[in-house]
């Protein structure tokens, strides 16, 4: 069993007042193109890797717009999972009103909705690492003991991170980037033994379009 772990591709900027942070934008904003493209190269890798498995994404646009460009280039289908959306750095929740179920599948045809999506499905601030973590952990778990074969996560900066750690790898301060559709691997030897195989991968990437968001990898 394989669970591959990616960040959402480069979101659009478009609209974002001077002085946003890139890295948590505002909103719900869609990918760029770039990020589109991003989550092309991915989704041809995992094809090319005869990637048969699940696809669960973060019901933000941005997650669930990489996802579902992966699904089209594996023939297969999304599950929008809460516990890998964004963090909340904030006290309350995020203030914008988000994609209900029923929007999800509209704009997103190879979203395949679960039996009971909440709504509003968001988490409330503000939220630590750790807290990021123990939201996670249990779907995670759950993932884990379900044995249904391999799948891909996707998330944000923080859920990647959180689920990475969870799974028994780096923390967010040992890791100074987290591309945009890099790949994380782990192969599940057994329920207490996670072993990573690749770490923040972006060979399926042309170097020049490996981006954190706004930061460009060629520039640092």
């Amino acid at each position: 069993m394989l669970i591959h772990i990616t960040r959402h591709g480069q979101p659009t900027a478009k609209g974002l007042p001077p002085g946003t942070d890139h890295e948590y934008p505002p909103g719900d904003p869609v990918l760029s193109v770039l990020g589109r493209r991003q989550a092309g190269w991915l989704g041809k890798r995992l094809a090319g890797g005869d990637f048969r498995g699940s696809i669960f994404s973060s019901p933000y646009r941005r997650a669930l717009e990489t996802a579902s460009v992966i699904a089209e280039a594996t023939s297969l289908t999304v599950t929008p999972e809460p516990a890998l959306q964004e963090y909340v750095p904030i006290a309350g929740t995020p203030t914008f009103d988000g994609l209900q179920a029923d929007d999800m599948a509209r704009l997103y045809e190879r979203v395949k909705l679960p039996r009971a999506l909440p709504y509003p499905w968001f988490v409330s601030g503000p939220e630590t690492d750790v807290d990021v973590q123990d939201r996670i952990r249990p779907f995670i778990e759950k993932l884990l003991a379900s044995d249904s074969g391999d799948a891909l996560l996707v998330g944000h900066g923080a859920s990647v991170h959180a689920c990475i750690a969870v799974m028994g790898g780096t923390k967010r301060e040992e890791d100074p980037f987290n591309w945009n559709c890099s790949l994380t691997t782990f192969e599940i030897v057994s329920a207490q033994n996670a072993r990573r195989v690749r770490h923040f991968d972006t060979t399926h990437i042309p170097p020049r379009s490996v981006t954190s968001n706004a930061l460009y990898a060629h520039t640092c």
